[in-house]
């Protein structure tokens, strides 16, 4: 290995800097994510709880639990399809408690 030229040992040096800093970016993100995904999933649940029990501010459950994944979706947490098909679930559940 020592008969090789300096620049392919800066270059792996480098290359692992990166790797490494990349890893911990990943991890971040992953655990910045947490607190979004479970708060999205809590206010799925309740309109989810709101409709199967004909409360009378499902709609409006629903309304909230529309609005979390549109952000959701903006933060990059959910598709935009993924998102589409959870609102168009809910919309389709709502038309038919109603």
């Amino acid at each position: 290995p020592y008969d090789m030229p300096m620049s392919v040992f800066v270059t792996i040096i480098v290359s692992g800097i990166l790797a490494y800093s990349l890893i911990a970016f990943v991890q971040f993100r992953r655990v910045n994510k947490i607190p979004m995904n479970s708060a999205l999933k809590t206010e799925i649940k309740k309109a989810n709880a709101a409709i199967a029990s004909n409360a009378d501010n499902k709609a409006e459950q629903v309304k909230v639990a529309v609005k979390a994944i549109d952000k959701a979706c903006a933060k990059g947490l959910l598709h935009k399809n993924n998102a589409a098909r959870k609102k168009s679930a809910f919309a389709k559940k709502l038309n038919a408690a109603k």
